[in-house]
């Protein structure tokens, strides 16, 4: 499904109220215009943390990760996103070590010395740092070094296949962004998103902070009980790491999908392809749609990572810069037909990545009107920016025109971006940094 709005400057004069709807009583809508200002355009910045399972079958897939990562890196350069990068491992058997950046390869069974030093082609290979920054691959031309980039990320993360038979990914991932360890504060910035690619042909067996790491597979059966809710690491990541702000955080995994009536059992897989095997990565599915529209799953036995990693990377750069308005917007009841003149009752969803079964709990007027005003340094008056936005169906063959300065997205629940709203746009077209922007759009104010 794909959606958008018509999109146009709202005629009431600018600081007074504006009735888009007939007159009602105190104890129902009162809608007006709010004039936002805008500061900067948005933060173009994000944090990428890759978590990554080192046990013994993941040899091959951290090939095809490493391999294609300059698929993954183009749709970060599309972006214009300026990165910190870091990986962790699923091995939590160590607390000392668990979720610790990586700053070079991991043992593997490929060494000479089963298990005690990395691949002979990196045994040599230290990046000198745990974090890769946009800042240290950037030339003076402002081009990316994009090979330079690619090869230190497969020193880091080529993390072997020597780690513990029992993943854990969750509590790693927990414990590496823990505001207690240094690397934390080197890595997460307050105006960055953040974004977590789990890498994984196993599924998840974490057990939370304090309690002893499972001994045996049977936390994939009769122990599940045992293991810590996956919405306490949700939790963790929008409520510690990024202080409530659930647009802030988006989720990926690689990992081995679950078939219907599924059930875990040795030697039994839930995938295969050539060099590559899965069983179903449940918690970890669980995990991602947590997050709702900000949740990407792709297959592991995919073979080629490629269109995988395009499609993660555009994601992340969908996500970004997303501008959350503050005010509540007029909503209708499709059941009530309270829509203006020719307007209809709308639900709003994030174009396809609802599923068609989906049931939104939002739903606005198709004449909503929202106003993008940009000034420039010296200029004395606001130009008109020209945006498109989705609102109910439309032709899937509909595209953003190459005009359009930036565009609407709507969340049609409280898991997708913008939490309080569930509204804000993105730019296509990036204004000055010093730029005055402002947001002019109807709120509505509920008077119960």
């Amino acid at each position: 499904m794909r959606a958008r709005f018509a999109l146009t400057v709202c005629a009431c004069t600018l600081l007074a109220a504006c009735n888009l709807h007939p007159i009602q009583g105190l104890d129902e809508a009162i809608e007006a215009v709010r004039i936002e200002r805008v500061a900067g355009g948005g933060s173009n910045k994000v944090d990428i943390l890759f978590v990554i399972d080192d046990s013994r079958s993941m040899a091959q897939e951290q090939a095809f990760l490493t391999g294609n990562f300059q698929d993954f890196l183009q749709g970060i350069v599309d972006a214009n996103a300026d990165f910190h990068i870091a990986v962790i491992t699923t091995d939590a058997r160590d607390p000392n070590d668990a979720g610790a950046f990586r700053s070079g390869p991991g043992p593997s069974e490929a060494a000479d010395d089963f298990c005690v030093g990395p691949p002979p082609s990196l045994e040599d290979c230290n990046v000198g740092d745990s974090v890769l920054r946009f800042d240290d691959y950037v030339g003076d031309d402002g081009l990316l070094d994009i090979t330079g980039l690619a090869r230190d990320f497969e020193c880091v993360a080529t993390v072997g296949n020597c780690g513990h038979f029992i993943e854990a990914g969750l509590d790693t991932l927990k414990r590496s962004l823990s505001p207690d360890r240094a690397q934390t504060s080197d890595f997460i910035r307050d105006d960055a998103s953040l974004a977590v690619i789990i890498v994984s042909d196993e599924d998840d067996c974490s057990v939370g902070e304090g309690r002893a790491l499972q001994s045996d597979r049977d936390c994939f059966i009769t122990q599940r009980d045992q293991l810590e809710e996956v919405e306490a690491y949700r939790d963790f990541l929008v409520d510690e790491v990024k202080n409530g702000d659930g647009s802030a955080v988006l989720v990926a995994g690689i990992i081995a999908p679950t078939p219907p009536n599924y059930t875990w059992q040795p030697g039994v897989f839930s995938c295969t392809a050539p060099g590559v095997t899965g069983a179903a990565g449940q918690r970890y599915q669980e995990f991602i749609r947590l997050f709702g529209a900000r949740g990407v799953q792709a297959n592991i036995c995919a073979g080629d990572f490629a269109p995988v990693l395009r499609q993660i990377s555009s994601t992340i750069g969908r996500n970004i810069d997303v501008n959350c308005l503050t005010e509540n917007i007029p909503t209708c009841d499709p059941e009530a037909d309270d829509c203006l003149g020719d307007a209809t009752c709308e639900p709003v969803f994030r174009t396809e990545e609802v599923p068609e079964t989906g049931v939104a709990e939002k739903h606005v007027c198709s004449d909503f009107e929202l106003s993008i005003e940009v000034r420039n340094p010296g200029e004395e008056e606001f130009t008109v920016w020209e945006g498109v936005g989705p609102a109910g169906d439309t032709p899937p063959d509909f595209v953003t025109p190459d005009s359009a300065q930036y565009e609407v997205v709507y969340y049609a629940d409280s898991t997708g971006s913008c939490p309080n709203t569930g509204v804000g746009f993105r730019f296509l077209q990036r204004p000055a940094n010093t730029a005055e922007i402002r947001a002019l759009y109807p709120v509505s104010f509920d008077d119960d």
